[in-house]
């Protein structure tokens, strides 16, 4: 009887642990569901967790937190859209030959780089007060850092946008305030290349990771003579004031024209050295023809309104100094456009 009972007993023992592994099973697999259920309610408070051990990045919400997390990762490069859409505006201001609707295009163009640019510079801002770890990591990361001065050259087509659809059809004071404005460009270009000396080239790295991004830093500077090419050739400038602007152009111009040539002589010998890179970086090398034709393109609008302006500012003997600067101006611009071609 008591064998019988003992016996009974560990089946009874091996039943009940079985009903209860099943109920616990249930249970178990019920609670999973539960706190799978939670974890769905609860994914965006999960995503936001894991995103504040990165930074002050938010995922979902308002349209304004929307526009916050997405800024996280606007980085300088955004700007050279704004770059390629204004150029698009300059061909269009700079054509010889005037057409029907050429106004009304190079506006439309010039309304939609100016928006570009605010985005992009909202996004900027945004990204410096709400990550300011991610912004700073960029700012002197030689990857995004380097594109620091696309800044500088996506106003540089706002300005001459100004001067080709707003200087025409505005009063002088609009002339006297974008004089002003191209001092200050002037200033907030030497300022950036003065702080990436300091901040991505202060990085130690091989010759063979040398681009023709590495002379970015030099364009802001060397686009300030461009800039001042096409205000002092705009219309409602005074010829003894603009003298001195194609005199200060020429000296922007050539300084960030050698500099930057000296930088991309250092690329030229990293090709000489060393394989040749991936293919995929292969359309970044028309940064290259840069300093080039900008420089030419410079020094032909200096000379040709230097022929005007010497004279009226008594400079190097006037109108004689004036064809000079013109004449040296478009041999200048000769070689570079064949030196560009190689």
């Amino acid at each position: 009887m008591s064998t019988d009972v003992a016996g009974a007993a560990p089946e009874e023992h091996d039943l009940t642990r079985a009903s209860s592994h099943t109920v616990n099973g249930d249970h178990v697999h019920a609670e999973a569901q539960v706190r799978g259920t939670v974890l769905s309610s609860n994914g965006e408070q999960i995503l936001k967790d894991h995103a504040l051990e990165k930074g002050p990045r938010r995922q979902g919400g308002s349209l304004l937190d929307r526009w916050i997390a997405r800024t996280e990762f606007w980085n300088f490069n955004m700007f050279t859209a704004n770059m390629g859409t204004g150029a698009v505006e300059i061909l269009v201001g700079g054509c010889a030959f005037d057409f029907h609707g050429k106004r009304a295009i190079g506006t439309i163009w010039f309304m939609f780089d100016f928006v570009l640019f605010f985005i992009n510079i909202a996004g900027t801002v945004t990204r410096a007060w709400c990550h300011p770890k991610a912004f700073k990591k960029a700012l002197y990361s030689h990857e995004y850092g380097l594109f620091l001065p696309c800044i500088n050259l996506a106003f540089a087509t706002i300005f001459v946008g100004v001067v080709d659809y707003g200087l025409p059809y505005c009063g002088e004071w609009l002339t006297r305030a974008w004089e002003v404005v191209w001092f200050i460009y002037i200033a907030a270009a030497l300022a950036v290349f003065m702080f990436m000396e300091t901040s991505v080239r202060g990085q130690l790295r091989s010759i063979s990771t040398m681009t023709p991004a590495d002379a970015l830093p030099l364009f802001p500077l060397m686009l300030a003579g461009t800039l001042g090419s096409a205000l002092a050739g705009a219309d409602k400038m005074p010829a003894h004031e603009a003298a001195y602007i194609i005199i200060l152009s020429y000296c922007c111009q050539g300084m960030g024209f050698w500099l930057a040539l000296l930088r991309l002589s250092i690329w030229t010998q990293r090709h000489l050295t060393f394989p040749n890179p991936p293919t995929n970086t292969f359309p970044g090398y028309l940064m290259a023809v840069g300093p080039m034709g900008f420089t030419a393109f410079a020094f032909i609008n200096l000379g040709f309104t230097a022929q005007t302006a010497f004279p009226a500012a008594n400079i190097m003997g006037g109108a004689e100094a004036g064809r000079v600067f013109f004449y040296v101006s478009v041999w200048f611009a000769l070689t570079l456009w064949v030196f560009d071609k190689v």
